[in-house]
């Protein structure tokens, strides 16, 4: 085999492990999207769902019957008068993204994440940072309780 024929060959072989990888990158990427639609989704169906129980347990100072039928993060941050409910996290590092939602004893859209003010957006809030590349974003969805995602 000659050296054009080696190169030709070797040119070929980049080619396909280029395009393979971009493939597999694309696939990767719509897995993470369809990950983070279904997180979004269950979060908000959830808080839907049980929002008399999430008003009891946040008065009572108790979710146990929360936890027990779905797995998450409970925090309570009274200096800002709410109960944060972390249903799932989806990745890592800078590229993670977290859902849930909150009680809000005032019931007003809260930056729970982050400090910094919350500006209108669609149907909720959002927080960005300067270079855009951090979001939060909340959104009432029954009273009293909002639905949040954000980016690390």
């Amino acid at each position: 085999m000659t050296h054009k024929a080696i190169a030709r060959v070797f040119q070929s072989a980049l080619l396909i492990a280029v395009i393979a990888a971009a493939l597999a990158a694309a696939y990767v990427c719509r897995i993470l999207s369809d990950r983070e639609d279904a997180a979004r989704h269950d979060a908000i169906a959830f808080a839907h769902a049980h929002a008399s129980e999430i008003a009891d347990a946040a008065a009572r100072h108790d979710y146990r019957k929360l936890t027990d039928i779905k797995q998450m993060r409970v925090t309570e941050r009274p200096e800002k008068g709410v109960v944060d409910f972390l249903c799932e996290g989806i990745g890592l590092g800078p590229d993670g993204k977290y859902f849930g939602f909150y009680w809000s004893n005032h019931d007003t859209p809260e930056n729970i994440v982050y400090a910094g003010p919350l500006t209108a957006r669609g149907s909720g809030f959002c927080w960005e940072s300067e270079n855009s590349s951090v979001c939060y974003y909340t959104e009432r969805i029954e009273p009293h309780i909002f639905c949040y995602e954000y980016s690390s």
